[in-house]
């Protein structure tokens, strides 16, 4: 991850200003009779009491946010305390402090008072109370939120005066919509409440995003919330047994399908609606009709798309390419990675496929040299918008490896849009060493750091990790936002995915995907012969799946 820049110039803050269209933030709850120093700040002799809070299930990157922020503090203030919100009563060490400085969305409800005054996109610092609350709503708005703390603190007017409120800022994002009601109620008094099957979580939190995206609210997701106006996501009693089903009441909507497809379609249908109006509407502020007692049962609109892992051994392919072949036109996956593919692979694949697909990526060693991580696009499904091959290593542009690794190890990425509907969607196809647990680990923490660096897209990775479930380097890919397919598949059909004819029962092939825009309906590993013979030592992972975004 790109370190955090801790002074940013005079110049650049304000260009910010101007392009954001703000300045202050001027809605600060403090109370005088609390705040000793309210007249003059918190002096330098002051803020030697207070301590830095992160929250205590942070991402790695807020953890590496924070940090950067207690080590520009402690230039100034050596003993500065540096922990996470847990507390717990009676011990000293876990208590709530009166002076802090509260980074992200910690526990405590100053925390939640500033976020709560945020929309989506939005982001700065205030003084609340004897806190100083640092946030945004996301990892990327907290580190930005952080950068106008540090260079407010080192570009302070008052050499004498630490902190004072005039150095007090919030950037305010841009909206589709300046205002959103549900049914005359507007929609940042409604919480959104979600049933207790596995995928109803998922399916608020989609709700949540979308509703941020049209307006910039982002709503509370509770299991058990007491709210009076309520989106409610999951199954009911009055839904329909199978499809989907929107029921109106006074207090807000329900939002069913019954099983994880309808229930993500369910709220995209929900989207389109908010959509709609918008469009139709010359204003910027909407309302959407919630007409009490009243049910519809809208019909599912999805299409269906495939993807495939297969590494075809980078051996004696002019005996087994049209196996290779021949197995990959049995599932005519819209796209597939490959693992080892030589460049005479890359000659043979292309040679036979080019009238369905086309294809990105290079060869480990540059350029056409060394084992291609290819990916594979049906021409007449996508269009490019962006690819290209990197290593894993701290220098992805670069050829490289890390010294643990026995070889070149590189991964391939494509940005594809769909062209019947203009959706974007990224492919990552990868093989990681087949000697080190630590060379594995380290590049399985390269591969999770860049995909979040696309986690705005739906993201479907695959590849041969050489490394089973539940090890380091496993357990590091999850860290990118991704879920196996396998755990997520309404159908599927497990199995050994690296056999060597035979001879093994490993599972180090996966496909990953982003549960949260991405529904898997079916996974298997397809193990069948062709032509009374396997097609290559690894057998090919395939999944049937629909993109919810």
């Amino acid at each position: 991850m790109k370190k955090i820049n801790l002074i940013v110039s005079a110049l650049l803050l304000c260009g910010m200003l101007l392009s954001c269209g703000n300045g202050k933030y001027d809605d600060i709850s403090t109370d005088p009779a609390v705040l000793e120093t309210a007249d003059v700040g918190i002096t330098a002799e002051e803020m030697a009491s207070y301590e830095l809070i992160r929250p205590d299930k942070a991402s790695k990157e807020l953890i590496r946010t924070a940090t950067s922020v207690v080590t520009a503090l402690r230039e100034d203030f050596p003993d500065l305390n540096y922990r996470s919100d847990y507390y717990r009563e009676g011990v000293d060490t876990l208590a709530i402090g009166r002076y802090e400085i509260l980074i992200g969305a910690t526990n405590r409800p100053e925390s939640a008072e500033f976020l709560g005054s945020l929309r989506a996109d939005d982001y700065g610092f205030s003084r609340i109370g004897d806190k100083i609350v640092i946030a945004g709503h996301s990892d990327d708005t907290v580190a930005k939120a952080c950068e106008l703390f540090l260079e407010a603190v080192e570009n302070r007017l008052n050499p004498g005066v630490y902190y004072q409120e005039d150095m007090e800022t919030v950037i305010r994002g841009e909206y589709a919509l300046d205002a959103l009601s549900l049914g005359g109620i507007q929609v940042q008094e409604f919480e959104i409440r979600y049933g207790d099957r596995d995928y109803d979580e998922t399916a608020a939190y989609k709700l949540r995003e979308k509703i941020a995206e049209a307006c910039g609210y982002v709503l509370n997701v509770t299991e058990d919330g007491d709210g009076e106006h309520v989106l409610y996501v999951g199954k009911t009693d009055t839904a329909a047994a199978d499809g989907i089903t929107l029921s109106y009441t006074e207090r807000g909507v329900t939002l069913s399908g019954a099983d994880r497809l309808s229930q993500m379609q369910a709220v995209l249908y929900f989207d389109d609606m908010i959509g709609s109006a918008a469009e139709k509407s010359e204003e910027r502020s909407i309302d959407i009709a919630l007409p009490a007692g009243q049910s519809e049962n809208p019909e599912p609109d999805y299409d269906v798309m495939s993807a495939m892992s297969f590494n075809v051994l980078y051996k004696d392919p002019e005996n087994r390419y049209e196996r290779v072949v021949k197995i990959i036109g049995n599932y005519s996956p819209d796209t597939f990675g490959v693992q080892e593919a030589a460049p005479m692979w890359m000659t043979l694949l292309n040679r036979e496929l080019k009238d369905t697909y086309a294809y990105v990526g290079n060869g480990r060693d540059g350029g056409t040299q060394g084992e291609y991580n290819a990916i594979f696009y049906k021409k007449d499904k996508f269009t490019l918008i962006e690819s290209g091959t990197r290593y894993l290593t701290d220098t992805p542009k670069r050829k490289s490896k890390v010294p643990e690794s026995s070889l070149n190890r590189i991964y391939t990425y494509a940005l594809l849009e769909k062209i019947s509907d203009g959706e974007k969607i990224l492919f990552v196809n990868t093989h990681f060493d087949h000697t080190s647990d630590i060379a594995r680990t380290k590049q399985a923490k390269h591969l999770a750091e860049f995909l979040l660096e696309y986690s705005e897209y739906p993201i479907v990775l695959t590849g041969d990790f050489n490394t089973a479930s539940g090890s380091a380097a496993y357990e590091e890919i999850l860290e990118g936002g991704v879920e196996n397919s396998m755990n997520l598949a309404s159908e599927k059909e497990p199995g050994s995915t690296y056999t060597n004819y035979g001879k093994s029962k490993s599972v180090i092939d996966f496909i990953f995907v982003t549960e949260e825009d991405i529904v898997v309906n079916s996974c298997r590993v397809c193990g069948e012969k062709i032509d009374g013979e396997y097609p290559s030592d690894h057998h090919p992972v395939y999944i049937e799946y629909v993109n919810c975004n």
